[in-house]
C-alpha cells in the first residue's frame, strides 16, 4: 500500500516519538461497555484526511501494516481509536511511585489519566470515553502512549505550561495545598461515590426492567403520585407506557448523584446500630 502521510515535518518537531515496533494486538474484556458505532459517512477526501491524521504519530514503516487496520476502525467503529496501541489488560491509578518519571508532577499527571480510564470509572474504557461521557483524556491510544512517553521523560520545568494549566482551570477546580504546590481536584465518580457511601460500585448497574409487570407499573404509579403530592405538585399521573418506558432505562448519572449526595454513608448507622445490639444482648 501506498505510504499515506510522509512525516518529515512531523518527525523534525516531535521530540517524543513512538517506537518503530509494532505492539502486538490486545486482548479484549467482551463484558466492558462499549462505545456505540457511530457511523461512517465520510467521502474518499474526508477518509484520507482522517487516515493521515492517526498515522502521523507512527513512523512510516509502520504505515503499510496500520492503514488497513485504522480504515477498518474507521468503517466498523465511526472514528479511528488505535486498538492495537492499548496497553494489554487492566488500565487503572496505580500508587503514584509505581510510575516512571523524572517529576511527581508528571507521575501525578499519569495517575490521573489511567484512572480516568479504569473498567470501574470510564463509561466507554476501550473507546477513552470518561464517566458520564463528558470527554477523552485522548483521543486514541497513540495519543495515549504518546503523551506516557512524554509525561515520564520530561521534569517540572518543561512540563508547567502556563497555556495548558488555564485550559485545563476551566475544565476542573483547582485547590491549593501550600505556597509552592497546586493539586487538580476533580469530581468523583457516581462509582466512587457509591464506594464512599459503603456500596458497591455496580450499585446501579442494570436496573432496568426489560418486561415490567402489571405489579411493577401500579406500584411505580403509586410512588410517582406519593413524590408529585410530597412536593405539592398537581400534575397529571404519568401512563402505563410512560412507565413501562421509563423502567426499561431509569438510570441517569444525575439521578445516581442526588441518591448519593441525599444519602448516608452506610458504614456508620451500621457501626452505630451494631454496638446498640451487641451491648443489648450483652449488658450485665
Amino acid at each position: 500500500m501506498e505510504k499515506c502521510f510522509e512525516n518529515g515535518v512531523i518527525g523534525e518537531a516531535m521530540t517524543i516519538k513512538l517506537d518503530a515496533v509494532l505492539p502486538e494486538y490486545p486482548k479484549f474484556d467482551d463484558t466492558k461497555r462499549r462505545a456505540p458505532d457511530r457511523g461512517f459517512r465520510l467521502t474518499k477526501a474526508q477518509t484520507q484526511l482522517a487516515l493521515r491524521n492517526a498515522l502521523r504519530y507512527v513512523p512510516e514503516e509502520l504505515h503499510e501494516k496500520l492503514a488497513p487496520e485504522f480504515l477498518e476502525e474507521l468503517k466498523t467503529r465511526g472514528r479511528i481509536y488505535a486498538y492495537r496501541y492499548r496497553p494489554e489488560g487492566r488500565i487503572y491509578g496505580k500508587p503514584i511511585d509505581e510510575y516512571k518519571g523524572n517529576c511527581i508532577e508528571g507521575k501525578a499527571f499519569q495517575v490521573m489519566i489511567d484512572n480516568n480510564l479504569d473498567f470501574e470509572i470510564a463509561l466507554y474504557p476501550y473507546e477513552l470515553v470518561t464517566y458520564g461521557e463528558t470527554g477523552q483524556p485522548c483521543q486514541n491510544w497513540l495519543q495515549y502512549r504518546l503523551i506516557k512517553k512524554y509525561l515520564e521523560q520530561h521534569d517540572i520545568d518543561s512540563l508547567y505550561i502556563p497555556e495548558i494549566l488555564e485550559n485545563l482551570k476551566k475544565e476542573v477546580s483547582f485547590t491549593r495545598v501550600n505556597k509552592d504546590n497546586e493539586y487538580i481536584v476533580r469530581r468523583l465518580t457516581p462509582q466512587e461515590c457509591a464506594k464512599l457511601q459503603g456500596f458497591p460500585s455496580w450499585w446501579c448497574s442494570d436496573i432496568g426492567i426489560d418486561e415490567p409487570t402489571y405489579k411493577d407499573i401500579t406500584e411505580w404509579r403509586e410512588r410517582f403520585i406519593e413524590r408529585n403530592n410530597a412536593l405539592g405538585k398537581n400534575v397529571k399521573p404519568k401512563t402505563d407506557n410512560q412507565i413501562r418506558k421509563w423502567l426499561k432505562d431509569p438510570y441517569s448519572e444525575s439521578a445516581e448523584y442526588t441518591m448519593w449526595g441525599n444519602g448516608v454513608a452506610l458504614p456508620c448507622p451500621y457501626f452505630v446500630l451494631s454496638g446498640i445490639e451487641y451491648f443489648s444482648k450483652h449488658n450485665e
